[in-house]
């Protein structure tokens, strides 16, 4: 969204698209990758192989997932 505010005549040039949709699906891999950083050793790759790699990712998923499985219990 542009900011109208303080400007006599709107800005020149194209107007700029935004989709709503677009940024939805653009937030949530955002987001998810995001959450992968907090993982160091995802972070910086210090792995040699790349099965080593997607265990470590496969670990991490599932840490997320249970970390917001257990924030739900303790909602109810």
């Amino acid at each position: 969204m542009e900011n109208t505010r303080s400007r006599k005549r709107p800005k020149s040039g194209r107007k700029r698209l935004f989709n709503r949709d677009v940024y939805k699906l653009r937030f949530t891999s955002e987001r998810t990758f995001a959450w992968i950083d907090k993982f160091r050793a995802l972070l910086v790759r210090f792995d040699r192989k790349a099965a080593h790699l997607m265990g470590a990712h496969y670990i991490v998923y599932a840490l997320i997932n249970l970390r917001h499985l257990l924030a739900d219990e303790k909602v109810q």
